[in-house]
């Protein structure tokens, strides 16, 4: 009595923990799970470039003609600083706002201090449509080690930057007012954590062949099956036929996809660029592989979960 009473605390406290990966092969409470991973590590072999090009005009039609001088211009200069020429591609224009949110409430901040003062509110400017437009490209990396990739890397991003691809260092210049509230907030608005429209985004990536991910997904099963052995054996009872198996990558975990287990140090136009590039990669649009958004080694996370039934026999 006392034997069944523990095999069934053990089953009860195995089964609530692992409640998420049981809903998600559809199991029963009368079997077992197992979880295991394999991590690959590679060193990047493209870095991507993302970048909002970014073009003004009286009207929508001259805005759009600037914008396409714009691209074809970056697509030049891209392509002379060693992207491969087949790579650089320039997505549907859109009509956009060259301002961040944080510059608009500042814009707001001062005109209501100015309201206050009895100043009224700041002169508007001439109005003017703003359309923007993504240009992608990729540079292959030809790297040994972690210092070469580093001395390759980071001129070459420099350079970019440097270039003002989209158009936005003479943007809209602070007026007097504008630059006191900046300097009073800190920076507030123009110089905070938000990114201003047209920040370049980078991102690493290192392909690996189907063989090598088939093969750590099998491995991945083995240590998933010995997981849950473990756990049966601890229970008491005996594992029986695999009941079903489930690739957890097949969820929106970019954590686990992309190797960056759960801390976020790229900036937010890197971010969504490899959140992009990782749907493009479930829906087989890109080689799969590690995604990061450093020049570093990348890990690749191969998971396999699997649900077996308990074997009921004498």
């Amino acid at each position: 009595m006392k034997r069944a009473l523990i095999v069934a605390a053990l089953l009860f406290a195995f089964s609530t923990a692992a409640r998420p990966a049981a809903a998600q092969l559809g199991m029963t409470d009368a079997m077992v799970t197992g979880a295991g991973a394999v991590i690959l590590e590679r060193q990047p072999e493209l870095m991507r470039l993302r970048i909002d090009l970014i073009a003004k005009g009286d009207t929508l039609e001259a805005a759009l003609a600037a914008l396409d001088d714009r691209a074809a211009a970056a697509k030049l200069q891209v392509v002379a600083f060693g992207a491969g020429k087949d790579s650089v591609q320039v997505g549907e224009a859109r009509i956009t706002d060259s301002k961040t949110d944080q510059q608009k409430q500042m814009e707001q901040m001062l005109a209501q201090r100015l309201r206050q003062a009895g100043r009224g509110a700041p002169a508007k400017t001439a109005e003017t449509v703003t359309v923007a437009a993504t240009l992608e490209a990729e540079w292959p990396l030809q790297a040994k080690n972690a210092n070469e990739l580093l001395l390759a890397v980071h001129p070459l991003q420099k350079k970019i930057i440097d270039a003002n691809l989209a158009g936005t260092k003479d943007g809209d210049k602070l007026s007097a007012e504008e630059q006191e509230m900046m300097e009073e907030f800190g920076g507030y608005g123009y110089g905070g954590e938000e990114e201003k429209p047209g920040t370049p985004a980078f991102y690493f990536v290192a392909p690996i062949p189907q063989e090598e991910l088939d093969r750590a997904a099998a491995e991945a099963f083995q240590k998933a099956k010995a997981q849950a052995e473990r756990l049966a054996a601890a229970a008491g009872v005996r594992l029986g036929s695999l009941a079903g198996v489930n690739d957890p990558q097949s969820h929106d975990d970019y954590d686990t996809l992309s190797g960056m287990y759960g801390y976020h140090t790229y900036s937010s136009g890197a971010q969504q660029a490899i959140s992009e590039y990782v749907s493009r990669q479930k829906a087989g649009e890109a080689s799969m592989g590690a995604v990061g958004d450093s020049p570093k080694k990348l890990r690749h996370r191969v998971s396999i979960s699997a649900a077996f039934r308990i074997d009921e026999g004498k």
